[in-house]
């Protein structure tokens, strides 16, 4: 098979245990810390973002304050934005 004798005992240890041969997990759950933006509040943000296209980062953060109680860095507010699509660019 090309596979090692240990690669082997694990897939037919874990198709014994749990009936297929890899185990399901969450890769968000295993990677880096807990992020500080949720879903929620991203789509919050596109809603701000979608009535003032010219809003600041600190206007966002203030207004992320105000309604989630949420204290995040300007910086992190960018990386969800950029994360989310958005771009510098201007059209």
């Amino acid at each position: 098979t090309g596979m090692s004798v240990r690669t082997i005992k694990r897939v037919l240890h874990l198709y014994r245990s749990i009936g297929q041969p890899y185990q399901d997990f969450d890769h968000r759950q295993l990677c880096g810390r807990n992020r500080l933006l949720d879903d929620e509040s991203i789509i919050y943000l596109r809603q701000v973002i979608a009535q003032t296209p010219d809003v600041y980062l600190d206007e966002l953060r203030e207004s992320l304050y105000e309604t989630y109680g949420k204290h995040v860095s300007d910086s992190t507010i960018w990386r969800a934005l950029k994360k989310a699509g958005f771009t510098m660019k201007k059209v």
